[in-house]
């Protein structure tokens, strides 16, 4: 067996892990109640999810190099979720119409394309997680995301986020 062969199989593992952990993440932040028998259903519904993921990015000749404020960002999301909830629970409370608008994120200008797809990929899993945003499209002519949100105060993340794709920070 050479070396390169063994490389890629760690790297086919780690990877699998890290979609696997994602799944958990994403299951248990759905949770009202987090309980023993939710960790165990994120577990075990995670991992077919966590190979299947990593098969669909290969088949699609996928390259993702996330951007190095990924951890930070994401340490952001509970947060993020938890504000958001509260302020559509306000508008539903309230009684208004919280139809929301569109509204284009501009991703920064990448020196790589696996890095662009990274930076593409995580913003839209972020934007997705919570309920006030939802990422409907996205323009790489234009460099940016096509979003719909809730018209509710932004979150440290999502300020966070504009900040790192502001139109003076793209190359």
């Amino acid at each position: 067996m050479s070396d390169t062969s063994s490389g890629s199989r760690a790297g086919a593992v780690l990877e699998a892990i890290v979609w696997w952990a994602t799944g958990v993440a994403v299951w248990q932040a759905t949770v009202t109640t987090p309980s023993v028998q939710e960790w165990v259903a994120a577990a075990l519904f995670a991992a077919p999810v966590a190979v299947c993921a990593r098969a669909a990015r290969h088949a699609a000749r996928g390259s993702w190099r996330l951007p190095a404020e990924s951890i930070l960002l994401s340490a952001r999301l509970i947060p993020a979720i938890l504000a958001d909830s509260a302020g559509a629970m306000w508008l539903a409370v309230r009684r208004r119409g919280a139809g929301g608008e569109f509204a284009q994120l501009p991703m920064p200008l990448e020196p790589a394309e696996a890095r662009r797809a990274g930076r593409e990929a995580m913003t839209t899993v972020l934007t997705c997680a919570t309920p006030g945003a939802l990422v409907v499209g996205a323009d790489r002519e234009r460099q940016c995301l096509h979003v719909h949100t809730l018209p509710l105060p932004p979150t440290a993340m999502a300020r966070r986020m504009r900040r790192s794709t502001a139109t003076g920070d793209r190359r």
